[in-house]
């Protein structure tokens, strides 16, 4: 095993993985280092972006506390980050193959396939190769990239009335998610 990209990498079964370094170990306990620790699990594909943005969540439900960044966190708020972490683990079991396509595959058609969503708490896309191939017209997909965003804080609130308002407006989410994948969809096309 080795790292190309930051990302693990496995050259006798040529496939890409989460690298779990023994940073992820460390003890938490004030806001500083709850976002050392979400920014510390580098996946620049989007190999492990849903379990990311949950950790962002996190980090924002600190932020709303108004915590300064060697305070402490208080224990409701960690008890909920400490259950989301320990599952870290379960993603060094995640494998991805390196090539979109088997070496001699040969196909009639191939499809980019973009995906995008949206709701209350954040937005994205996952974009996979669909491959119709000749031999019989199996179809091959693979995996190619995924991102996910949280909402901002300023889209929450009501800057009038200080109350959360895009709940009832997840269709504008599902815009910046639609957008996500134009965008996407332009860079992987190129």
């Amino acid at each position: 095993h080795d790292k190309v990209l930051g990302v693990g990498y496995s050259f006798e079964k040529d496939c890409m993985f989460v690298k779990l370094g023994k940073k992820l170990d460390r003890e938490v306990k004030t806001k500083r280092q709850v976002l050392s620790w979400v920014h510390s699990m580098y996946d620049p594909l989007g190999f492990i972006c849903p379990y990311v943005l949950k950790g962002r969540v996190f980090f924002q439900l600190i932020n709303k506390e108004n915590i300064e960044w060697n305070e402490m966190v208080p224990p409701e708020l960690l008890r909920h980050f400490e259950k989301w972490k320990v599952n870290v683990h379960c993603l060094s079991s995640l494998t991805v193959p390196r090539w979109t396509a088997a070496l001699g595959m040969e196909y009639a058609t191939a499809d980019l396939v973009m995906f995008c969503d949206a709701s209350a708490i954040g937005y994205g896309m996952v974009s996979y190769v669909r491959r119709k191939l000749i031999d019989g017209g199996r179809i091959h997909v693979a995996f190619l990239t995924a991102k996910s965003h949280v909402v901002p804080l300023q889209m929450m609130k009501d800057p009038i009335e200080g109350q959360q308002w895009h709940n009832d407006s997840i269709p504008r989410l599902e815009l910046c998610a639609a957008k996500l994948a134009a965008i996407w969809r332009d860079v992987l096309v190129r």
